[in-house]
């Protein structure tokens, strides 16, 4: 009979620090299973894989989402479907090391690359050299003012950036001494004397005069600014070899976005839908957002 009670009484204490432990270890169990269910709620699986041999640039068409051309040195591939399939675009055969298009005018659209400035003015179908008094042609980064499709930047290696106010004709040179590893430029929509430049090896820079003088914006968080892209609330979004970075305060914090990349290459916003990212890495995937780079999948 005492054996039975010393039993029961066992028991009794058992459970109670059965509930206790419960009590105290079950919200956190509870916790971090919604942790773990959220993040694997997010399926950043790319929608494709690009079987080029580089990955250079991306660019939304400006009035239709759905619509992306991407840039490698053999040419152009376009998706008609959000970056789900891809088709050659048969027309180009040019290195488009960057792609610019007007948001005014969609069927004006510029490359440049390794000796490469050409223009289509019917939406990609034909494409013509431009001819310019640039120093040389060998240009690794490219792009057009969002407000004014005629005026462009181009930084040209082995001697600078410079700027065109005529459609790419005639150029100035605005500063020689811009990084060497140019990749990217980025201009703000509303206050267009305010430019990003993205270098591979030196990281992120910002202009306040239209691109004559520079300053360096340090980072603790990547050191490779590969491609920019500015939304319409002037977020800026970069990408980096840790993947990619957002930030709302011109480079002075940085949120890294939940994409499933490590180096990212390639990186565009929808002028019509800016929610709507498009990222591309090493390795070819193709990668979207459509909430703002909260979330990707398909």
């Amino acid at each position: 009979m005492a054996q039975s009670k010393k039993r029961v009484t066992s028991q009794t204490v058992f459970r109670r620090r059965l509930w206790i432990i419960l009590a105290v270890v079950a919200p956190g169990a509870v916790a971090a299973f919604a942790w773990w269910f959220a993040s694997s709620a997010t399926d950043s699986r790319p929608l494709a894989t690009l079987n080029t041999r580089d990955y250079h640039s991306l660019a939304f068409h400006p009035n239709n989402p759905d619509v992306l051309y991407f840039g490698h040195h053999g040419g152009m591939m376009q998706s008609s479907d959000g970056g789900k399939s891809w088709i050659p675009l048969a027309s180009l055969q040019q290195d488009a090391m960057s792609i610019a298009i007007p948001r005014d005018d969609p069927n004006v659209i510029t490359i440049a690359g390794h000796d490469v400035l050409s223009q289509s003015n019917d939406g990609g179908k034909t494409w013509r050299p431009l001819t310019t008094n640039l120093p040389g042609t060998d240009i690794h980064a490219f792009a057009v003012n969002p407000t004014n499709a005629r005026e462009f930047y181009a930084f040209v290696a082995g001697f600078g950036l410079f700027k065109s106010d005529d459609g790419g004709a005639m150029w100035t040179s605005l500063n020689r001494a811009v990084p060497p590893s140019t990749t990217s430029i980025a201009i703000r929509a509303d206050a267009p004397q305010t430019i990003f430049l993205g270098s591979g090896q030196q990281g992120l820079f910002e202009s306040g005069d239209g691109g004559v003088t520079w300053t360096g914006i340090p980072s603790n968080t990547f050191q490779s600014a590969i491609a920019l892209a500015l939304n319409n609330q002037n977020e800026l979004f970069v990408a980096t070899e840790l993947g990619v970075f957002k930030s709302a305060d011109s480079g002075a914090t940085w949120t890294r976005l939940n994409v499933d990349t490590d180096v990212a290459l390639a990186l565009a916003i929808s002028p019509s839908n800016p929610q709507r990212l498009a990222v591309v890495n090493d390795k070819g995937q193709v990668f979207r957002s459509d909430d703002g780079g909260a979330t990707w999948g398909q």
